[in-house]
């Protein structure tokens, strides 16, 4: 008999409990329904009100491949529609597919606003391929610009299309890539890098006019380093040189024109070469 007082008590703090936890979640999703039912009934009118209509449209490019006109109908606002209609993240999709832009931000300006910013691509280099000329980014994109471009004042990379495969093809033109940017760090001025049928990579400076052989372009700025190495330890004669053979490591191959090549060579031994030679008169 002890026991029923007691859970008589225990089952009425339970539910005092339970009611006390199932009010506020009551309350909570009561006034979340109405909330709800407010914005429901109210967005309607609001995307279609007048007030937000859209009213102007502010276009900035740091190029001038299109108009603001062109770039705001790629973007899919047109005059009549509201704020509310405007789908920001499809809008700057559209922008981005244009072969040419680099970057979008599309932004709402309430109350009747849209804010467009385009950054176009910086080219550094260019390519050929079987439909004409195409520009290189800094990131390796390949791409056309919509008007006149002066292809001939960039470096012109070459060989990486020949292969079939499409990741060959990204391979080897990382690889340039590469290589134009250690040129570009040592402040070397270059005609042309191309990469042959057999993957080996080719250097061509506009001065002077030499090929330079890199093979497979496996450390680039050691290649370069023996280059420079060369020019301060040999510099008379090497205006005699068409070619400078990097491919294999810890080896620098010379190839003169016109039998330039003992010229060069007699160039490279220097006064050490003549006074080994006084020696031997003397001995």
């Amino acid at each position: 008999m002890k026991f029923r007082p007691l859970l008589r008590k225990l089952k009425k703090e339970s539910l005092n409990r339970f009611r006390a936890m199932t009010l506020p979640v009551l309350v909570a999703g009561t006034a979340f329904a109405s909330c709800y039912a407010a914005y429901a009934h109210a967005l309607p009118y609001a995307s279609d009100h007048s007030y937000f209509q859209l009213r102007a449209v502010h276009v900035w490019c740091d190029n001038k491949n299109a108009s603001p006109e062109e770039l705001a109908i790629r973007a899919g606002l047109y005059e009549g529609m509201t704020l509310w209609n405007v789908d920001l993240e499809a809008a700057e999709r559209a922008l981005e597919e244009i072969a040419w832009v680099r970057e979008v931000h599309v932004v709402r300006r309430f109350p009747d606003e849209v804010s467009i910013r385009v950054f176009g691509r910086r080219a550094v280099a260019t390519t050929s391929m079987t439909d004409g000329p195409y520009l290189i980014d800094i990131d390796g994109a390949v791409y056309r610009d919509a008007g006149p471009v002066g292809y001939r004042d960039l470096p012109y990379l070459t060989g990486w299309a020949d292969v079939s495969e499409r990741g060959g093809q990204v391979a080897r033109l990382r690889v340039l890539m590469t290589i134009l940017g250690a040129s570009e760090e040592r402040g070397y001025r270059i005609s042309q890098i191309d990469v042959d049928d057999s993957g080996d990579y080719w250097l061509f400076p506009e001065m002077p006019r030499v090929a330079i052989k890199l093979g497979r372009a496996h450390d680039v700025r050691a290649a370069f380093a023996s280059i420079e190495a060369l020019v301060e330890e040999v510099e008379a004669g090497l205006d005699r040189v068409v070619e400078i053979d990097l491919s294999t490591r810890g080896r620098v191959v010379l190839k003169a024109a016109d039998g330039g090549l003992q010229r060069l060579l007699e160039a490279m031994r220097g006064p050490r070469a003549k006074a080994d030679g006084g020696a031997g008169e003397r001995g």
